[in-house]
Parts: structure tokens; sequence; C-alpha cells
């Protein structure tokens, strides 16, 4: 779950409709559920289990569908992908990260 601190880490935003985003944001609890509209609810990615899925856990419900992710299906609603450190925090994507993320992308 992200921690709450004002450091600022790259990410990558997928919007419901809107091209994916690769953009800076602080590292806090508000900004990930301001991204996804609402509780928090993550997951680990099939392709690299250090790249961690933040969505709203209440999507499937209330949000309209967004993008399959691998075996994890169709997301529903804003989600925000970023790398898990070592400590479990929250740490920038790598360019490795990204290129992998646009490749998997299927918008």
């Amino acid at each position: 779950m992200p921690k709450r601190t004002d450091r600022k880490v790259t990410v990558m935003i997928c919007r419901v409709g809107k091209p994916d985003l690769v953009t800076e944001v602080i590292d806090n609890l508000k900004t990930y559920q301001d991204i996804v509209g609402g509780h928090i609810e993550g997951y680990s990615l099939p392709m690299n289990r250090q790249l961690y899925l933040y969505c709203n856990g209440d999507g499937k419900f209330l949000c309209p569908p967004n993008q399959v992710v691998g075996s994890l299906g169709m997301i529903h609603g804003d989600f925000v992908i970023v790398r898990c450190g070592k400590k479990g925090d929250a740490i920038s994507l790598t360019k490795h990260d990204i290129a992998l993320l646009i490749k998997a992308s299927n918008k």
C-alpha cells in the first residue's frame, strides 16, 4: 500500500479512453486515490512482479472498462503503475519498465 511521503516517483497513469501517460507524481495515498477515483486496490503485474498496479477497489462495479492487463483481466476505471522497491515502497519506473509497459499496452 502506498506510504505517506512527499517525494516524487515516475509512474504510468492509464485513464479510460485516453493515451497512457508517464509522469511524476507525489508518492502518497491521496495522490493514488485521486488518480483512481477512490479506494486503492493493488496487484503485482504478472510480467514483472516488481511492478504494481493500483486501481479503484470498487472499479468493477462503479467504473467503465479500461483495458485488459495480462492474467489480471479487464481493469475498470483509471489505474496507475509503479515500481516496488526492496522495502515495499513505491519507486520510479525505469526506462526498461516503461518500454515493457508501452509494448504490453493494448490501447
